[in-house]
């Protein structure tokens, strides 16, 4: 006589949320993989190109070698940023050290990340600002992954539009303020294909994701979100089929309780 029983309800609930946390695991590998695969392929080309130059005696100046060591660094900069970014997502208990940070340059540094691959792909990537201060409380390569991770979902959306004559353009705006009580805005506005009601309603989700297997694991959104949080800040995204994503950055000029001086 067989005696074993069904398992109960909360065993079963267990059983589900491994193959859950398994297939997540799963799934940002190959995210991971593949985005790290870019960067290296980055460094390595970089790497053989003074090598072989060197090698071949070839008239390589030492700007040309200064200028593609720095690209290097760069790379090597944005393997340490999704590491780092995987962490943050997974460890809740991490807290970021929170500074004054002018924004501007911050967003700077994120436009020559990924301006290269944006424009690469013919999208158009520039720079609006207001003039006025916007130094804020947060973390400054925290907020640079966030800015990278918004250009990066702003530039796939412009590449997801099957219209040939459509070359993508995406716009970074930044509002200061003259009052420490006033909000600093992060404001990136792409034209791409959008997203319907029902995707917008899910963005950020963790591993929700629309694109392909190779093009991510539905973890930047979150991240973000999570960076933001501990920054005092929040993330506002508006979208519509065909018309575009407006994502919006909300951070605080001023730390929570800080006296006015």
């Amino acid at each position: 006589m067989n005696t074993s029983r069904p398992p109960s309800d909360g065993t079963s609930m267990i059983s589900r949320m491994r193959r859950h946390r398994l297939n997540g695991l799963a799934e940002m590998s190959a995210g991971m993989a593949h985005e790290i695969n870019q960067p290296l392929g980055g460094i390595r080309g970089f790497a053989e190109g003074i090598l072989i130059g060197l090698e071949e005696g070839w008239d390589i100046s030492q700007a040309e070698i200064i200028a593609k060591m720095r690209r290097i660094v760069d790379e090597a900069d944005r393997i340490d940023q999704l590491i780092q970014g995987v962490r943050s997502f997974a460890d809740e208990d991490a807290r970021l050290e929170l500074m004054e940070v002018d924004v501007l340059p911050v967003v700077k540094a994120a436009m020559r990340m990924m301006g290269t691959r944006l424009q690469a792909h013919g999208v158009d990537l520039n720079l609006q600002t207001d003039g006025l201060p916007a130094v804020v409380q947060a973390n400054p390569f925290a907020l640079q992954e966030v800015v990278q991770i918004l250009l990066s979902n702003a530039g796939d959306g412009c590449l997801d539009r099957t219209d040939g004559a459509h070359t993508g353009r995406v716009a970074v705006r930044i509002h200061g303020g003259l009052n420490r009580s006033d909000p600093v805005q992060v404001i990136i506005e792409d034209d791409g294909v959008g997203m319907d009601e029902a995707t917008l309603a899910r963005a950020g989700e963790p591993f929700f994701t629309t694109k392909g297997p190779d093009r991510g694991v539905g973890l930047g959104l979150a991240t973000a979100r999570g960076i933001l949080a501990q920054c005092h800040g929040r993330l506002h995204l508006a979208s519509g089929p065909g018309r575009g994503t407006v994502a919006s950055v909300n951070l605080s000029q001023r730390a929570p309780h800080q006296d006015s001086p």
